[in-house]
């Protein structure tokens, strides 16, 4: 792996769980070289249809924490946590009344857990 402090990567928990990868897995091999994540859940309707056969989704229709990416969010915050990550989290939900503030306590909740 070429090493260099210039070269990091955007990590999305819902694009690598949408491409039918494990959102866990896949931080946990390359988390000391993100620099930026992005945080999205996923409904189970959208799983169901596209899993494994999309490689990402632009944004999410429900609040952090509702969908079936949720217990691989709150993993991934852990992870995360245990090198004590320095980078920028992005919230990606469709601001639909009320879903971004739910998505922000939530992940306020996980974060300080």
């Amino acid at each position: 792996m070429y090493d260099s402090p210039y070269l990091r990567m955007n990590f999305d928990t819902g694009n690598t769980f949408i491409a039918g990868r494990d959102p866990v897995a896949f931080l946990k091999r390359f988390r000391e070289k993100v620099s930026h994540v992005h945080i999205k859940d996923v409904s189970a309707e959208l799983a169901e249809a596209v899993r494994g056969g999309e490689t990402g989704i632009a944004c999410s229709a429900m609040a952090i924490g509702e969908g079936v990416n949720a217990e691989n969010i709150a993993r991934c915050i852990e992870l995360l946590k245990e090198i004590n990550w320095d980078g920028v989290l992005s919230i990606e939900c469709l601001a639909a009344p009320g879903k971004m503030q739910q998505s922000v306590e939530w992940l306020r909740k996980e974060i300080a857990r």
